[in-house]
């Protein structure tokens, strides 16, 4: 009888109730892949997932392994995985993770997304300017990362249009004398700095 029959009948005797045979022993195929779910997935920064394993025999079914998975991560300094294949993301790029069951290996990437922004602060906090002239407010964004972020997309508002104007990069241009707030906002973070309108030099 071939193996293939052999292990159908072994089936339909233990559906017939051989199972309960405590010298009956159900027939076990040799792992031969290992599926993982999800394959080449994305996580946020900080973000996790859980990856299951799914052994398979030679021709793609499952089958009941040996041995439970090991879990390691090829890249440590981006993702951990523990031994139940849960994966945490501690650093944003590409990543690895591998199991291995019964002598056969699997792998799967991992990307894991660029830290959002978290902090927004403007420089200098207060600055001075002379009606007629300009002076520059830089904005500086840093993410969870705690590493610099860009600024495209920064709005820069004044609280007085009469006394002070900013444009789209921060320049400030003093309209008349007094004081007004200049703020910047990005991805729901703001911040502001106090202009000081003096008159001209004669």
């Amino acid at each position: 009888m071939s193996r293939s029959r052999w292990i159908l009948g072994a089936g339909l005797l233990a559906a017939a109730g051989c199972a309960s045979d405590p010298n009956f022993v159900p027939a076990r195929t040799p792992v031969a892949s290992i599926r993982l779910v999800p394959q080449n997935d994305s996580i946020p920064f900080g973000g996790s997932l859980t990856l299951v394993a799914q052994p398979l025999d030679a021709g793609g079914l499952p089958t009941v392994p040996d041995s439970t998975p090991i879990w390691t991560s090829l890249s440590p300094s981006i993702l951990v995985v523990d031994g139940v294949g849960h994966v945490q993301a501690i650093w944003f790029g590409s990543g690895s993770v591998k199991v291995r069951i019964d002598r056969i290996e699997a792998g799967t990437n991992i990307f894991v997304g660029n830290p959002p922004i978290d902090t927004l602060y403007l420089t200098p906090v207060t600055a001075t300017v002379a009606v007629g002239d300009t002076v520059r407010i830089t904005a500086v964004a840093r993410n969870a990362a705690r590493l610099p972020a860009p600024t495209t997309g920064i709005v820069w508002r004044t609280t007085d249009t009469t006394r002070v104007r900013v444009d789209s990069t921060g320049l400030v241009t003093g309209v008349a004398t007094g004081s007004a707030i200049v703020w910047a906002a990005l991805a729901g973070f703001a911040d502001s700095s106090v202009v000081t309108v003096v008159p001209a030099s004669p």
